[in-house]
């Protein structure tokens, strides 16, 4: 008589189809959150439960494939005869290593929960409802809170050397999952700029101009702060940018497209690199 049970992991091919079916499950429920007449019960509790029945088939970590192969999409539905809602998405990349904190800034506990899980949750609130966070191949705690926190987790298959090729992969596995990569706009959130509120993110969307390439910055007394708003289309040069350069380079070749937001949260200017900054952060009044 055959033996039944299968020996775990299960094959990968196997765990890619299960993990695959999970996230669009998890994905589609969480967009309910936003919806004023979904039952309660199907707010809340089952998207965790999708995570843990993911974790549960996804077999052992070594044998991931990065998530990025899995088709996480959203739909945008618009009634007859309207434009349709410009799509928005954030790319946060986060495979350092955080020398300079010595131990990981995102993991750090935060007003109740991580500084990772409050970010991610900001921008959910603001009505982003795709967050792709790049992060190492061995950094299987920040998979975890990732994943927790309901964001994508991107894993490229060599660790990338720097931010801009962090958002460059990242850029290339959204652009796969969007139906339209040029209706809208993605939100470059630097891990060392964690303290995003909802209502900067909602400044930024409310400042969009349609049809129109745009970098949108927040200021807080004058000053340019994070995220940065970039229209689809940029995400296409991100690649010519010079190997000795940053994103920056990317912002000051294309000045006539820069508008600047005026917003009344200073936490645009924060950074979180050392743990004097992490001290300054916890004094923050909420």
């Amino acid at each position: 008589m055959a033996n039944l049970e299968k020996p775990w992991p299960r094959p990968r091919a196997t765990r890619n189809r299960i993990e695959s079916g999970i996230y669009r499950i998890q994905s589609y429920f969480s967009r309910m959150k936003h919806i004023e007449n979904t039952p309660p019960p199907l707010r809340g509790w089952f998207p965790r439960f999708c995570t843990t029945i993911g974790w549960k088939f996804a077999g052992s970590a070594e044998a991931r494939e990065p998530l990025g192969q899995a088709q996480w999409r959203t739909v945008t539905e618009t009634s007859p005869g309207t434009m349709p809602t410009p799509s928005f998405f954030a790319i946060i990349p986060a495979a350092g290593h955080s020398r300079r904190m010595g131990q990981p800034k995102l993991l750090l506990p935060w007003r109740g929960t991580t500084v990772i899980a409050h970010l991610v949750g900001e921008l959910r609130a603001a009505g982003i409802p795709r967050v792709f966070v790049v992060l190492r191949s061995d950094d299987e705690a920040l998979y975890s809170a990732v994943v927790a926190a309901n964001a994508v987790p991107l894993q490229p298959p060599t660790d990338p050397p720097d931010m801009r090729s962090s958002v460059e992969y990242g850029l290339n596995i959204a652009a796969k999952d969007l139906a339209n990569p040029t209706d809208g706009g993605w939100l470059l959130v630097p891990a060392d700029h964690p303290i995003v509120s909802r209502t900067t993110v909602t400044a930024l969307q409310r400042a969009w101009q349609p049809e129109v390439r745009q970098i949108l910055i927040p200021t807080f007394d004058g000053q340019r702060g994070h995220p940065t708003l970039f229209s689809c289309d940029f995400s296409r040069e991100v690649a010519a940018i010079p190997a000795d350069c940053g994103l920056n380079w990317l912002v000051r070749q294309n000045a006539n497209s820069i508008r600047e937001v005026p917003v009344t949260d200073s936490g645009v200017l924060v950074d979180l690199d050392t743990p004097e900054d992490y001290q300054a952060l916890l004094k923050r009044p909420e």
